[in-house]
């Protein structure tokens, strides 16, 4: 089974998703890419095919127009049978890849609307109006997917209550993580 891992906002090494979903379902024996944004360029690494899209903007709003086309086109050259999105703003193109019959899953790192009622980049009367609609568009294509990934038990319980197929996977460590930690010896102060 071909799986691709998409994230705009994430580094290509993300310890959760290169490190324990890719490298996991590779080891597993998956064929993995995993789309990213950072302009380092195409490589395979530990049996995951990581594709670049090349520098992302800084400003955020042209950051996330950017993320939105660029995305879209690339993700349509992938011949995967499921697409796992790992940032909100790529939300209309896992949308759209759902409507258009493909297999889509959204990892939710954070419960989104409440997250950006502590933002500082818009006034926070602004960000009041936001987080409800932002809510409202997330619960809709949570419907409509495949499946939520849920990080807590909260954000796993509010897909859940609005119909949405959601499932709990917290973000342990991995044990090889303790044995490299192991091998480098005690840390001396």
């Amino acid at each position: 089974m071909r799986v691709c891992q998409v994230t705009t906002v994430h580094g290509r090494y993300d310890t959760r998703i290169f490190l324990k979903e890719c490298r996991s379902l590779s080891r597993a024996g998956y064929d993995v890419t995993l789309v990213v944004a950072d302009g380092r360029g195409n490589e395979s690494k530990d049996g995951v095919h990581i594709v670049d899209i090349g520098n992302k903007p800084r400003e955020k709003i042209s950051r996330m127009l950017f993320s939105l086309r660029v995305m879209r086109r690339a993700l349509q050259k992938i011949d995967a049978e499921v697409f796992h999105f790992h940032d909100p703003e790529l939300l209309p193109v896992a949308s759209a890849f759902a409507k258009a019959g493909r297999k889509v899953i959204y990892d939710s790192h954070e419960d989104l609307p409440r997250q950006l009622l502590a933002k500082d980049w818009a006034p926070r009367w602004l960000l009041r109006l936001i987080a409800p609609l932002m809510e409202d568009y997330e619960n809709g294509v949570a419907r409509r997917i495949s499946a939520v990934i849920a990080a807590t038990e909260g954000i796993r319980d509010r897909f859940s209550a609005i119909g949405a197929n959601s499932s709990l996977v917290r973000n342990y460590p991995i044990a090889e993580e303790f044995a490299a930690h192991d091998a480098a010896g005690p840390v001396s102060g």
